[in-house]
């Protein structure tokens, strides 16, 4: 049926192939049956053709028996999508360009989704999976695994991990191999011929997703992680998706969505100063918004005056959600210069930092410093603002300066992180002093 309408429109194979972005010799192979076709590729014929679904229709079809005969399960994994989930548009597009590669290419499609604590990264992934599995993509389902990172000694090990996948596409408990590279071996011949989702949450590091990547084009991967994950650049050719707060406007909307619009159209300026004292970080929006609905404030204005004082932000909490402790998580997995100067940059004076200003606040040499900074950088502590500068989000600074006052205030105290102890000068010691002045 495929040749025949090709060729009544007048197509050659490589002309058909430009139109429907799949490799010519892959047409040919279904259109002489040596290979089945994906609902993907038919939905591509079919608007190539103009048929309607006529093709989307049969490799439907073809691909529920095929799953019936062999057993296959069909996993739905994903979590509910936020219900107000506000903005991001522009990453949203970017995303989907999953599926244009996903039809283009044989290799399988990854995104980083990376970025601070609390800028919503999940949230992101989850909303933009549904929309894909609702516009009819992953037929075959979709597996949602949270990594646990980035904490070392908490992160989940692959081993682990696949035994769980594997179990959740349908492999029996006695043929999931007992070696880390055999589990990745089967989980991928398993996946071929698949158009699956993985949606891999929380990363620690490049090793950690690795041995969890399928191997058919038909999947795609989405990876959410507070490291831009550098080490998985090169292996996969996977896409960063840088992910930052949310711009005003989409800050303010978020609010109004979880407060009510009434309440937040009787004072939009008040909603405006609680957007900004909330760093339009989603995690401390949400969890401002749902303070004033628990009628623990009557109106933003009453919050956004609580939280005037820096320190007072980071106490932001709904049920066991902490503010503070979504900033510790990060904070925890930095080896020890790193954190040591990560407590200092919350000392400094003014929003820019440099290499020369952190040597001297953190009392080491100007190469150390700027490794640190780099390492920070990776782990969304700070942002680069220039090539000599950075910044950091106002909300970490309050988070680091409250470390760094713990620790002066408590010179025996090892309790925050055994990787991190270290304590820092003061603004009175002779490196802060010199900042100053």
């Amino acid at each position: 049926m495929l040749r025949a309408h090709r060729k009544k429109r007048g197509l050659s194979l490589t002309q058909f192939a430009a139109r429907v972005h799949f490799d010519p010799g892959h047409i040919s192979k279904v259109e002489t049956g040596k290979r089945s076709p994906s609902v993907s590729f038919a939905k591509a014929c079919d608007r190539a053709l103009n048929l309607g679904d006529t093709f989307t229709a049969i490799a439907a079809a073809l691909e529920a028996a095929t799953r019936q005969q062999q057993g296959w399960v069909q996993p739905a994994q994903l979590p509910a999508a936020k219900r107000h989930f506000v903005g991001r548009h522009d990453d949203l597009h970017r995303l989907d360009g999953l599926l244009r590669g996903h039809e283009q290419t044989l290799a399988v499609p990854v995104t980083v989704i990376n970025g601070p604590p609390g800028v919503g990264k999940t949230a992101l992934a989850v909303q933009w999976a549904h929309r894909a599995v609702s516009d009819g993509h992953f037929p075959d389902g979709q597996l949602f695994v949270s990594l646990q990172g980035p904490e070392p000694d908490t992160a989940a090990a692959p081993f682990d991990v696949l035994e769980d996948m594997l179990r959740a596409v349908g492999v029996p408990p006695d043929r999931i191999p007992a070696e880390l590279d055999q589990r990745a071996a089967t989980f991928r011949s398993y996946l071929h011929g698949r158009e699956m989702l993985l949606v891999l949450d929380n990363a620690a590091d490049a090793q950690q997703i690795r041995p969890l990547l399928p191997g058919s084009p038909g999947c795609a991967v989405v990876v959410t992680s507070r490291s831009r994950l550098p080490g998985l650049m090169p292996l996969v050719d996977a896409v960063s998706l840088p992910l930052p707060e949310l711009r005003q406007p989409e800050a303010a909307k978020l609010i109004g969505a979880v407060i009510g619009q009434v309440r937040a159209d009787a004072d939009p300026g008040a909603v405006a100063v609680l957007a900004e004292r909330c760093g339009r970080l989603p995690l401390a929006l949400v969890l401002a918004a749902e303070r004033i609905v628990s009628h623990q404030h009557h109106s933003a204005e009453a919050l956004a005056a609580e939280l005037k004082p820096r320190q007072a932000r980071l106490n932001l909490a709904e049920g066991d959600v902490v503010l503070r402790n979504a900033f510790e998580t990060s904070y925890k997995a930095l080896d020890e210069l790193s954190a040591r100067v990560f407590r200092g940059l919350g000392l400094l004076p003014g929003h820019l930092i440099d290499v020369a200003s952190t040597a001297s606040i953190a009392g080491v040499p100007p190469e150390e410093a700027s490794l640190s900074l780099c390492n920070l950088a990776a782990a969304h502590l700070i942002q680069r603002h220039d090539e000599r500068h950075y910044r950091m989000h106002d909300l970490l600074r309050a988070y680091a300066a409250d470390l760094a006052r713990q620790l002066n205030g408590n010179p025996g105290r090892t309790t925050t992180t055994p990787r991190a102890a270290d304590p820092m000068p003061t603004l009175n010691s002779p490196a802060a002093t010199s900042l100053v002045a």
